[in-house]
């Protein structure tokens, strides 16, 4: 059994021969870029350059020879940004492929939100004249070369999609914005959620027709609660965020069987 064969195994309800193990294939299993570095050198690991993906986290997918040693299932494919962040040296702020502004944190390890590119929003056709980015190869760069070194011997997973039901949309309105348009009846949550609904599907499209064929698992997330407590009511998930996963996540499996 080789480690794709495990992990579906596995996901079938099936026992394998071990239990899988995954390391770095999702950003929420990946190392800060300072503790791989750090535990390539503590074990004496081949450096085979570093691959950062997740800007703002600062993580990175692992390097090969991490995953080697520790015996590994997966493998990330996980898409980059269609543009480098591009740096406001005047206010220090980076700024993604959404809009979304970043400040660094003082440690230097991570980024912290500072500029959400929808909170002056007044009207739903505030929300619906601002342009999201269009795909291009540039998120596709080193797909093709994993698949090939990859593919058939370990579980593919497809990376990059986000929060995109609830997280994002948080950050492009702004937080307390989001939050509060959620109970509102102005049409600003429905028009965010419908909008960004829109935009991934498409995304979805793009990245699945180039890759679709060959990826394992689809990753999709959103983080809907504190250390504490939920974020939000069930009442509003179930009404607002809920149906606009399904539809997501319908689609997604409907594009790949």
């Amino acid at each position: 059994m080789n480690s794709r064969e495990r992990v579906m195994t596995a996901l079938n309800h099936i026992s394998p021969d071990r239990i899988p193990l995954d390391i770095g294939a999702i950003n929420n299993t990946c190392m800060h870029v300072t503790i791989q570095d750090a535990l390539k050198k503590r074990l004496g690991l081949q450096d085979n350059g570093t691959m950062v993906r997740g800007y703002s986290l600062g993580v990175a997918v692992p390097d090969e020879s991490i995953l080697q040693h520790f015996g590994a299932d997966t493998r990330s494919l996980y898409f980059d940004e269609v543009h480098p962040w591009r740096h406001d040296a005047e206010e220090d702020i980076f700024y993604d492929q959404w809009g979304l502004g970043y400040k660094k944190n003082p440690d230097g390890y991570y980024f912290n939100f500072a500029k959400h590119p929808l909170a002056d929003a007044e009207e739903p056709e505030d929300i619906e004249a601002y342009e999201f980015f269009s795909p291009n190869e540039r998120m596709l760069a080193g797909l093709d070369e994993r698949i090939a070194q990859f593919k058939g011997e370990f579980c593919l997973v497809l990376e990059g999609f986000r929060e995109s039901m609830f997280g994002l949309p948080s950050a492009i309105r702004g937080h307390e914005n989001f939050y509060m348009d959620l109970i509102s009846d102005d049409g600003m949550a429905d028009a965010l959620l419908d909008k960004i609904l829109r935009h991934f599907k498409n995304l979805a499209d793009y990245i699945l027709d180039k890759v679709g064929d060959d990826v394992d698992i689809v990753k999709v997330a959103d983080d809907l609660g504190t250390q504490s407590s939920l974020l939000i009511s069930p009442e509003t998930y179930r009404k607002m965020i809920k149906p606009r996963q399904a539809e997501f996540y319908a689609h997604i499996k409907a594009r790949t069987g």
